[in-house]
């Protein structure tokens, strides 16, 4: 039987699609290589044309030096014939530029000046796909020859006191260029100070520009703080090129140098930190001086940024503010308070300064160690005496009637401010203090006018209810009594967390908010301890609509420091748990601080 093999061989549609997939191929490298050899060529084709540009000017200014005259403004081309450069009627061709290269230059006229034109070098040429390219550079050419004669130059040069023609008997016409009088004695130098420079000046070497002072001369050095030109070159003191580096020559620029770093800061309880510094202007201006702060670390108690403005100040001003410090919590990463300063222009409010001043508060664990993240008894001091941690019981309540609930232990009262006054800008209202012990009056401070800073410690049992009364009197005008358990309008007890009242300023008196603006926060609530209640009195008025309503007649800060030996078992308490050398261990000492934790200050102390 006879067999027959079946070969399978190549279609002619694959032997068509493999040439046309080859084609493309080929096709894409012959397309890149053109496009190589085009930009290779139009590259070298640019530096001719920037060279013959380059050479177009040089070619005018020398046709300018050789014949100012003939160099009119118009549009040439130049010519090199017999080694000397030419103007022509028309743009001359660039043999080395291929495809239709045309050399111009462009003579002008600069309005006011004569002696002065303008002139533009242009090579134009075409890209090998007839694109139009072109070469330009622009300069001033001067009519050097140019001359003005003694006779016309604003100078007296022959020293006989008269200038330039006709003035000058000396001069035949303003071209004359020897304004000497041939009939005139020779001038006379004089040496009043015989420091042997003349004056007047020619022929007398160089001039001195006082005479009558040996010191003052052409020879001498300029002294940069004296308000005289010592070497008579008529610039004064700081003017003067020699004068670039004294001291009194220096360039004051606006700045603000703060008298703290970037430092870190074992500060463990929630505190103020002071902010000072001083203001750097040059001498007699003045600008706004604003501060700013916020807290930075860590994330969850960052806060916007707070800026408080100082007001006007001058070179050489002095600043101090506190800022609120969080404090360090158990366990906790990084803290950090950030401070900066700007001087504004007074009237725009711009900045002045190129970049702001600022320094940071931080802490990290490798500052100091944090407090403990257990317990209820807490040592941030390390001092072996403790305050008492969340697990103690120590907040202060308040009833509707303003009655304060506060628990055993010791009690801090502090005036915060009184400002009242008989009417905007009158005499000062005198204002005392009572304190109410479950119901019991007793007149603080002897009865006494308070002014603010005044405190007074005691110790109270659980549960009491504490009060404060507050009384103005003036003369036999008037008098008021506000109790802050009263339910009164007039009385208003706040604590952690509550808003601060928005009432006006009165008269030129600082604000509520300015006196208790460390204990608010950003958001404009009250941000005190939850063993702490401000009181706030008015005593002026008896309308709140009243603009005298300022609610800061009388400002009080309570404090209550419960007893943690018995709700705690802590131990001793530690009345500033901030400051090691402040604990019931403590010896008193009279330095106006409660040393021992006895709550009351400097009691062993003469009186």
């Amino acid at each position: 039987m006879l067999k027959v093999q079946i070969k399978n061989g190549f279609t002619l549609i694959e032997i068509l699609l493999a040439i046309g997939i080859c084609f493309l191929i080929f096709l894409a490298i012959g397309n890149l290589l053109i496009d190589n050899l085009n930009s290779s060529y139009n590259n070298q084709q640019r530096v001719i044309a920037e060279f013959k540009t380059q050479e177009g000017l040089e070619a005018a200014k020398a046709i300018a030096f050789d014949n100012w005259q003939a160099f009119k403004p118009g549009q040439y081309g130049v010519s090199l014939a017999n080694n000397q450069w030419q103007l022509v009627s028309q743009a001359q061709p660039v043999s080395l530029l291929d495809k239709n290269g045309l050399q111009a230059i462009v003579i002008s006229e600069v309005p006011g000046n004569v002696n002065l034109k303008k002139v533009v070098s242009l090579v134009s040429w075409q890209s090998l796909t007839n694109q139009p390219k072109s070469s330009q550079l622009t300069t001033y050419v001067s009519n050097w020859n140019a001359y003005i004669s003694q006779c016309s130059d604003g100078i007296d040069n022959d020293g006989d006191g008269k200038i330039d023609f006709p003035a000058d008997p000396g001069c035949l016409s303003p071209a004359d260029d020897d304004e000497t009088d041939p009939s005139s004695p020779p001038p006379s130098c004089t040496d009043n100070d015989q420091d042997s420079y003349n004056t007047p000046g020619l022929n007398c070497g160089p001039a001195d520009c006082n005479d009558n002072n040996v010191a003052i001369n052409p020879g001498v050095s300029e002294i940069c703080n004296n308000n005289i030109d010592d070497n008579c070159n008529s610039l004064v003191d700081c003017q003067d090129p020699s004068c670039a580096n004294a001291p009194n020559c220096q360039t004051v620029m606006p700045d603000i140098i703060f008298d703290q770093q970037d430092q870190g800061i074992c500060q463990l309880v929630s505190c103020a930190l002071t902010v000072s510094g001083k203001v750097v202007l040059p001498a007699g201006q003045q600008a706004k001086l604003r501060i700013s702060y916020y807290i930075a670390n860590p994330p969850d108690l960052r806060t916007s940024i707070t800026y408080i403005d100082k007001g006007i100040v001058q070179n050489g001003d002095t600043f101090s503010l506190d800022i609120s410090w969080p404090g360090v919590r158990p366990a906790e990463k990084t803290v950090e308070a950030d401070i900066g300063g700007m001087l504004l222009d007074i009237n725009t409010g711009n900045p002045i300064m190129p970049h702001e001043a600022s320094f940071k508060y931080f802490w990290y664990p490798w500052v100091c160690a944090p407090p403990p993240t257990s317990g209820d008894c807490l040592d941030a001091d390390q001092d072996g005496y403790n305050t008492p941690g969340s697990g103690c019981s120590h907040t202060v309540t308040v009833q509707t009637s303003g009655n304060i609930k506060a628990p055993k232990g010791g009690m801090n009262l502090k005036v915060m401010a009184s400002q009242i006054t008989y009417g905007a800008g009158g005499p000062e209202v005198s204002v005392k203090v009572g304190l109410k012990i479950n119901g019991v009056l007793s007149w603080l401070f002897n009865g006494q006018d308070v002014d603010g800073g005044e405190e007074y410690n005691t110790q109270i049992a659980a549960n009491t209810s504490v009060a404060v009364r507050g009384y103005a009197w003036y003369e036999n005008s008037f008098t008021h009594s506000r109790d802050s358990d009263s339910s009164s309008a007039f009385a208003r007890v706040l604590l952690k967390g509550d808003s601060l009242p928005n009432v006006p300023r009165f008269g030129n008196q600082q604000t509520l908010s300015e006196i208790i603006d460390p204990f608010v926060d950003q958001n404009r609530k009250i941000d005190i301890d939850n063993n702490q209640a401000l009181l706030l009195f008015e005593l002026g008025v008896d309308d709140l609509s009243s603009p005298a309503a300022d609610f800061q007649d009388l400002v009080i800060l309570l404090t209550f420091i419960p007893d943690t030996q018995i709700t705690c078992n802590c131990g001793a308490f530690d009345c500033d748990d901030a400051d090691p050398n402040v604990n019931p261990g403590m010896p008193e000492i009279c330095n106006g601080k409660d040393d021992n934790c006895s709550f009351i200050i400097d009691e062993s102390c003469p009186k």
